[in-house]
């Protein structure tokens, strides 16, 4: 009776494994079978070492005719109706038969089972077992193609289906396993896994599959004929570019790893034809997969080393005559010493090699320099990053770098630097022209600059401006980036000609790299187009690549945004037409640090900024129609995110501000925008690997009082702001008096304009009753203006920090308007106090100006901060003008009333103004500059009334006047002399009124400030005399 299995085994000079393989069979639990061992004209002692056997086993010799024929000789001689094959050097698991023969017992239509295969040493110990089922599921023909999952010795056949394709091709000496389960698919045999590991699979010195070059000879021929089959399934014909492409570069892989430099070229070179995107995005498919290959296997591959070779640099040569792009890498770098040799060599591990590094040191403080130093310098990192054999000699004078802070790594002089500059000793014909030391790695260059502490935006920008790249990446100097990304972004360029940028996605890092999580943001924002830049706000600037072109013509980033200059600048490019793409791929580390720029210590800072951002970009006055229709929606979600981020830095205050201010750009109603908030806080903890406790959250002071102003609204009728800068002595002081007035129904509402003092710490008791909101300095027009945004109040009153209300000064005004529902502004007197706040004097202008009308403010211009606005008054012309730095009040009143806003005297003195160095109106230089500015602004109005007009001389006169007793106060006499030679230009006055007039009020002046006035000393000062001296003779 027949076996059921035949088991052959071909052998060839394999004395030391073929008795293990053979006892292997004997060991199975399956025991109806035949061995069949084929000695393929062996040299060695297989013979004699099978001699033991030869009862166990049918064994036949024949001449060396290769293992194709060997094998097939042992299918004719085979009385099974199932072949299993067996290599000499392998071995069958005991288990392998039996549970093949129950696969085929089970299913009649199959007539292939493969079981995985465990790779094991020339001892028989396992290196590693293969699975292939779990990436190659199905064994049909495309499996066959796109995997190459084969091992003869996991295989079991039905004979008649080898039989029907003729066995195993002899022409072929090597893949001929690869080549039968082709021929076998193509027949509609049907093959299957047995999804066990059932062989030991030897690796060893004299395996026959070493000789990798003709194995890939082979399996090209094998391919070839396979695609010019003309019955070949339509499916199948599709695939061939892809199939043949990935072929192509595994082997280009492996014949690397050999040393077959010339073969890997040309056959990479012949993969150009298959590959379906651009040469260059296959150049960098080519690095990508070298890499990838080689991370698989553990393998040390570096891409700068693939550069420098001679065939590799010839077959770039020949598919890109014109070279490939050079990559400039801008870094901007204040203090990151800690971080940016990180960030360094994720350049220099870059697959793609042609880059330069452009270093913009933004006036570190710490060790940055010397750090960069050491590492520029060590000869170990020259050959590990970039070029070993490239490295430029440098000789650097030994005192002049004691003496100086910086060396200068640049191609260029940098002017930034000054005398900090460093001498570099070079050879001068090596140097040439270039002033500075350059260190070249293969075609790629690293510079270092230093420039005063300019922030992040004017740090690229400097790097923009002196790159020398096609495309320009941003690497902040904290993050880094994985080894792919240059190449893969450069390659989107390459398939796009109309791009202008590229951006990737990005991983979280905490502060010593571990991965937080990866962040796709194409998941949300599926196209980079103007809406979703302003929805979704995806921007990093280290995950951007741009074309250098668009960035050195459109001016780089606008330093004006603080931390959102990466949001400015891709809004700016949408707008111009610029095109922006994902790359939907990982291949940046974005290092989360709460003293990064955009970090938590900033982010009250950043929230401001986004909104000025948004405000100026929303008052464009050519937006599409579809955009300006998403305004609320941008800025909704907008204030949503950073209250997210303020609650993380732990600013309660400004989170539930902004929070409030959230709805009026939501239709919600307010239970369903809280619901909205607490959903969008839980999903946005979650993603950061935490738990938002809903619950504690509630407990929370600021928010307890946020959703009782929301649902229990007391909207009070003042709203006090209080514009500071450095005023930490006297702020308490301030909000004191505003507890203390005798009227209760206001809001104090505190604008922080980047104090540097502890401006904050002192109002920390008071957060729960004040409306606290910091922003970067910008001056009080700024900060009056943002408090106008946030004011509830009917009524407005302005409190400078180092000055302080007298107890009814509220209920007095607010009495004034109720009584006069017309009116804009109610004014009041006010006292002059010395430093401890004790009174100097009290000023009544009633008495001199009874009457609040236009003439009034032009000509005597009577403003003070003592004054109570009509909201809808003051917002009505927008606020302060922030062009101004003084005379912001006389600008606004003018302005007002000009538009018909109504003024009245209050006549009491309500506010006290406390006189100290630290005035504003002290500065008397920006002063007088800004002031006169102010009347120029408002006289060339073209609707001004023509008796307004008229008293255009008269209002220049009193306000030179006025300036010029400034600066007497001041101690100035030339300043004087100058203000009071224009006034004499104006005056309506004789030359004796216009004299008795500058020292009589020169004389009240000084009273009313408290203090005496040497008339004598001044006139017959030689400034004076001599003033009086030229008036004569202009008369």
């Amino acid at each position: 009776m027949n076996p059921k299995v035949s088991v052959i085994i071909p052998v060839y000079n394999c004395e030391l494994y073929i008795a293990q393989a053979i006892e292997s069979v004997l060991n199975q639990t399956y025991t109806d079978y035949e061995i069949i061992v084929i000695n393929d004209g062996s040299t060695d002692n297989t013979h004699q070492v099978l001699q033991p056997y030869m009862k166990k086993i049918r064994y036949f010799y024949q001449e060396n005719k290769g293992l194709s024929a060997t094998r097939n000789q042992g299918i004719k001689m085979a009385k099974g109706e199932l072949i299993a094959l067996l290599d000499a050097d392998d071995l069958f698991l005991c288990y392998k038969l039996q549970e093949q023969v129950a696969i085929f017992d089970a299913q009649p239509n199959i007539g292939l089972v493969q079981s995985g295969w465990r790779v094991v040493n020339e001892k028989g110990e396992k290196i590693e077992d293969i699975e292939p089922w779990y990436k190659s599921p199905k064994l049909d023909l495309v499996s066959w193609l796109k995997w190459k999952a084969t091992n003869p010795s996991a295989m079991m056949f039905r004979k008649e289906w080898l039989e029907k394709v003729n066995g195993f091709n002899e022409n072929l000496r090597r893949l001929e396993d690869f080549d039968i389960v082709i021929r076998l698919a193509l027949a509609s045999c049907q093959a299957t896994w047995f999804p066990k590991v059932a062989v030991c699979y030897r690796q060893h010195s004299g395996n026959m599959t070493r000789n990798l070059l003709a194995q890939t000879e082979v399996e090209e021929k094998i391919l070839d004929e396979l695609f010019s089959n003309p019955n070949l399934p339509e499916k199948i014909q599709h695939l061939e570019r892809e199939l043949r492409y990935g072929s192509l570069i595994w082997n280009c892989w492996c014949l690397y790893k050999s040393g077959y430099f010339a073969e890997m070229a040309d056959y990479l070179h012949k993969s150009l034809k298959f590959s379906p995107v651009s040469v260059l995005k296959t150049i960098c498919e080519w690095l990508y997969y070298f890499h990838y290959y080689a991370s698989l296997e553990n393998y040390s591959f570096n891409s700068v080393s693939l550069n420098k070779i001679p065939e590799w640099q010839l077959l770039i040569n020949q598919i890109m005559p014109n070279g490939l792009p050079v990559v400039s890498v801008v870094i901007p770098t204040f203090n990151n010493a800690d971080y940016i040799l990180k960030a360094i060599e994720s350049v220099c591990n870059q697959t793609y090699t042609l880059w330069e590094i452009i270093i913009i040191d933004d006036g570190s403080t710490d060790n940055t320099y010397q750090v960069l130093e050491s590492y520029l310098n060590t000869t170990d990192f020259l050959q590990n990053s970039a070029a070993r054999n490239r490295q430029q000699k440098t000789k650097i004078n030994t005192q002049e770098k004691e003496n100086n802070q910086d060396l200068i790594l640049d191609l260029f002089q940098n002017s930034a630097k000054g005398n900090r500059q460093q001498k570099i000793e070079k050879n001068t014909q090596e140097k040439g022209s270039s002033q500075d030391l350059t260190l070249t790695f293969a075609r790629c260059l690293i510079k270092y600059l230093y420039q005063e502490n300019q922030g992040p935006s004017i740090a690229r920008n400097y790097g923009i401006e002196i790159a020398q790249g096609e495309y320009i990446a941003f690497l902040d100097a904290d993050d880094f980036f994985l080894p792919e990304k240059l190449a893969e972004q450069v390659g989107c360029f390459a398939e796009d000609s109309t791009l202008t940028m590229v951006q990737t996605g990005w991983r979280f890092v905490d502060e010593k790299g571990n991965t937080i999580k990866d962040v796709e943001p194409w998941e949300n924002s599926t196209e980079l187009n103007l809406e979703n830049w302003l929805i979704w706000q995806a921007t990093l600037p280290s995950a951007m690549m741009f074309k250098s072109k668009w960035l050195k013509v459109n001016g780089g980033f606008d330093k004006r945004y603080f931390g959102i200059e990466d949001l400015e600048i891709v809004l700016r490019l949408a707008l111009t037409g610029g095109k922006a793409t994902w790359l939907r791929k990982v291949c940046v580390c974005y290092r989360q640090r709460n003293s990064s720029v955009s970090g938590l210590k900033n982010r009250e800072k950043i929230t401001q900024e986004l909104e000025k951002l948004l405000d100026d970009f929303f008052h464009k006055p050519n937006l599409p129609t579809a955009i300006r229709q998403i305004e609320n929606q941008v800025k909704y979600r907008s204030l949503l995110w950073n209250c997210w981020r303020l609650y993380k830095a732990g600013n309660l205050s400004e989170m539930t501000t902004y929070l409030q201010k959230s709805l009026s750009y939501t239709s919600d109603s307010p239970t369903v925008a809280i619901c909205t908030w607490i959903e969008l806080f839980t999903k946005l903890d979650s993603q950061e690997g935490n738990q938002f406790n809903a619950y504690s959250f509630s407990q929370l002071p600021e928010w307890k009082k946020l959703i009782s102003n929301i649902f229990n609204p007391v909207v009070p009728r003042v709203s006090v702001i209080i514009a500071t800068y450095n005023n930490a002595h006297y702020i308490l002081e301030a909000i004191a008096s505003i507890f203390n007035q005798t009227y209760t129904s206001y809001e104090i509402i505190v604008i922080d304009d980047g104090s540097t003092d502890n401006t904050r710490q002192v109002l920390e008791p008071y957060l729960d009753k004040i409306c606290y909101v910091y922003q970067e300095n910008k001056g009080v027009s700024h900060a009056r203006n943002l408090g106008l945004e946030i004011a509830q109040g009917e009524f407005i009153s302005f409190l400078d920090a180092d000055d302080f209300f007298l107890p009814d000064k509220l209920a007095k005004q607010v009495a004034v308007f109720d009584a006069h529902p017309s009116l804009g502004i109610v004014h009041s007197g006010w006292r002059l106090v010395n430093k401890k706040g004790e009174k100097i004097s009290d000023i009544e202008l009633w008495h001199s100006s009874p009457e609040l009308d236009l003439e009034t403010w032009v000509v005597w211009k009577p403003v003070t901060i003592s004054m109570m606005f009509s909201k809808s008054w003051i917002k009505s012309v927008g606020g302060f003008d922030t062009r101004w730095h003084h005379g912001e009040d006389i600008d606004l009143v003018l302005r007002l009333s000009v538009d018909g806003c109504e003024a009245m005297w209050l006549p009491k003195v309500t506010y006290c103004y406390r006189q100290h160095h630290c005035n504003a109106t002290r500065k008397s230089t920006q002063q007088a500059a800004s002031m006169m500015s102010v009347l120029d602004s408002f006289f060339s109005r073209l609707n001004l009334p023509i008796s307004i007009r008229k008293l255009e001389s008269q209002s220049y006169y009193y306000t030179l006047s006025w300036l010029g007793w400034q600066a007497h106060r001041n101690g100035s006499l030339i300043e004087m002399d100058k203000y009071l030679r224009q006034a004499w230009k104006y005056t309506p006055f004789s030359m004796t009124e216009t004299i008795d007039y500058w020292v009589n009020s020169f004389n009240n002046l000084y009273q009313q400030y408290g203090y005496d006035f040497n008339a004598y000393a001044l006139t017959n000062s030689d400034v004076w005399q001599q003033l009086m001296l030229d008036m004569v003779i202009t008369l």
